[in-house]
């Protein structure tokens, strides 16, 4: 049996490059321990929609506590936020109901 745990995909395998990523909210990202969010803020959490295509609408972890967008940038800016993501990666997994599920991982965020 293939453990799709193991396979990893370059975001740009999953989403057409071509597409923008347009950032629609960002929160902290905790560590969880026994199901529980923990006080130890792990990095940042952005929701994106791509701009074409599918309007596919995700969310991606991202570690670097430097170069944050936060939600009240998001929400104060009258454009919309066209975002890109350093070294981004897809992980596949099987959620409780046995359905695939993609997360997606980056290195950084950078606005356009």
């Amino acid at each position: 049996m293939i453990d799709i745990s193991k396979i990893d995909l370059e975001l740009s395998a999953v989403i057409d490059p071509k597409l923008s990523l347009i950032l629609l909210h960002a929160k902290p990202h905790y560590r969880y321990e026994n199901g529980k969010a923990t006080e130890e803020q792990l990095g940042m959490q952005y929701e994106v929609i791509t701009n074409g295509g599918d309007f596919d609408r995700f969310w991606v972890k991202v570690p670097d506590m430097d170069n944050i967008i936060t939600e009240d940038e998001i929400s104060a800016s009258k454009e919309k936020v066209i975002v890109t993501f350093s070294n981004a990666v897809c992980k596949l997994y099987t959620d409780q109901h046995g359905h695939v599920q993609v997360s997606v991982k980056a290195q950084a965020i950078h606005a356009k």
